[in-house]
Order: C-alpha cells, then structure tokens, then sequence
C-alpha cells in the first residue's frame, strides 16, 4: 500500500516489478493506443455536437456548414482552438476535471432526456416502449444523482476551471 501510495504510474510500477520492464514497456504502448483510440473518438463526437447544433438552428449557421470534401471544417477549426487554449493554459488534472465536468453534465442530461421522452409518449397514448425495464425510471434517477456527485465534487475541487466548463454550454 505504501508503494502504491507513493507512485505516479500504480499499475506501471506494479508490471515491472511482477514481470519486469518489458511488460512495462508493452503496456505503456497499448495504454498510449487506448488513449489516441478514445481521443480520436472524443474529438468526432464534441465536432458533431455544435454541427449539429447548428444545423438545429441552436448555434450560428456557419458551424453547420459542410466543405466540398463533406467535412465540417468550420467547426473542425473551433474544436482545435477551444481544445488547444485548454491544453496550453491548463496542466493535465485541469483537463481531466474539465472533461468529467462536462461529461457528467452531458450525461446527466442524456439519462434525464429518458425520463422526458417516456412521460411524453405516456401523454400522447403513444405505442407501448419496445421494451420495459423493472425499475428503469429508479434507475435512471440514480444514475443522475452520481453524475450530479461527480459534477458536485469537481465544481467544489476547482470552482475556476468549473465555471469556464460551465460557460461553454451557454
């Protein structure tokens, strides 16, 4: 416990001296691969978001404009400064929190949006849900209540970092 305590890299530093240092070389590369896979797939998704927005009418009409090649490069270019002042102002546990913050905020809403589209379809004597899950609504408020915590803890760790996360959903 107290190794782990002390160490950066827990699982790193728990490889190489299990199995040494090429164990923990190979890991390092297959994290790093993990990393840009889930970078990669990140980066697509806070792109189409304000595209989509746009094309909505929820955000200025130029962010949902397609080039020649069908790429949103507009929006392609704001994701790139927004992500570049963050990675050139902030250090990586800034990043993190920021991430978490509007993930969980984004996945709060997303678990809400459940509850919103099941009452309306209750109110319009829409066809039964294809399917019904015992305790879903419960389930669904549990699951806003951890993304509230998690939210909750990073707003009261750094309120500063908070409150810029916060102003880019407005």
């Amino acid at each position: 416990f107290d190794g782990m305590a002390n160490s950066k890299f827990v699982m790193s530093d728990l490889l190489q001296a299990s199995f040494g240092g090429t164990c923990r070389r190979i890991m390092t590369v297959l994290s790093l691969f993990v990393f840009l896979v889930s970078l990669s797939s990140t980066l697509l998704t806070s792109v189409r978001v304000p595209f989509a927005l746009a094309r909505d009418g929820w955000a200025p009409a130029a962010l949902g404009r397609m080039s020649a090649q069908q790429a949103p490069v507009l929006t392609l270019l704001m994701v790139a400064c927004v992500a570049s002042v963050f990675t050139l102002t902030r250090g990586f546990d800034q990043i993190l929190g920021i991430y978490f913050l509007a993930g969980s905020v984004l996945f709060g809403l997303s678990y809400a949006s459940l509850l919103v589209f099941r009452r309306r379809d209750q109110k319009n004597d829409a066809p039964p849900a294809a399917f019904r899950a015992p305790g879903g609504a419960l389930c669904v408020v549990l699951l806003i209540l951890v993304q509230l915590g998690i939210a909750a803890s990073i707003v009261i760790e750094s309120p500063e970092d908070s409150i810029t996360t916060l102003s880019l959903f407005g």
